[in-house]
């Protein structure tokens, strides 16, 4: 397997949970922490904190330590657009069924 081939494949792995999806939603949205998105999508800190080592791990993600806490947003800029495009596909599906 190539190596862009394998990136694609731990993109996918990564967008395979309905809970990861939807931080990269948040995220690409504004710069969040933890706690904020463990709030938002109804789910406990420790939860977040392994979608996100996970998120971090595909190189989706980036994070800083402020005297707060973490605070992390979309690493690649281009996954915004991604996303968007994606749902429009899925979409696009649903219409041929």
């Amino acid at each position: 397997m190539q190596e862009d081939e394998f990136q694609a494949v731990v993109l996918c792995q990564a967008l395979g949970s309905t809970t990861r999806y939807r931080i990269l939603k948040l995220l690409a949205a504004r710069r969040m922490r933890p706690g904020q998105l463990a709030s938002t999508l109804g789910k406990s800190k420790t939860v977040i904190s392994v979608h996100l080592a996970k998120l971090r791990a595909a190189g989706l993600v980036r994070f800083k330590r402020e005297a707060t806490g973490l605070l992390y947003w979309l690493k690649p800029t281009g996954l915004k657009t991604v996303l968007g495009r994606l749902e429009a596909f899925a979409a696009s599906l649903k219409q041929r069924a």
